[in-house]
């Protein structure tokens, strides 16, 4: 839980998180979320989760590349939004 809050203390405005290679770091954050049962429904990181899944669906081109082209991020991106959608559908 302590990760989850520092996660949530240190996310951007704009729903992302960043150490140089934001679009990876954002689907990796939101993998921990995710992966502790927390979804947009959730109380205390409902918000956290809705704002970094609007960030990663901008970060997809309609070719289904995430748009930095790195293939780092196309992974973490993708799974991050797999992941919501089989909880959420």
């Amino acid at each position: 839980m302590a990760g989850l809050r520092w996660l949530k203390a240190h996310q951007s405005e704009n729903g992302s998180w960043s150490n140089g290679n934001t679009n990876a770091m954002t689907g990796l954050a939101t993998l921990c979320f995710l992966g502790h049962g927390e979804t947009p429904d959730s109380d205390e990181f409902g918000p956290t989760i809705t704002k970094a899944l609007s960030y990663l669906v901008t970060v997809v081109g309609q070719d289904g590349i995430v748009k930095s082209k790195n293939m780092y991020a196309q992974g973490a991106v993708t799974l991050a939004l797999s992941e919501a959608f089989g909880m959420t559908q």
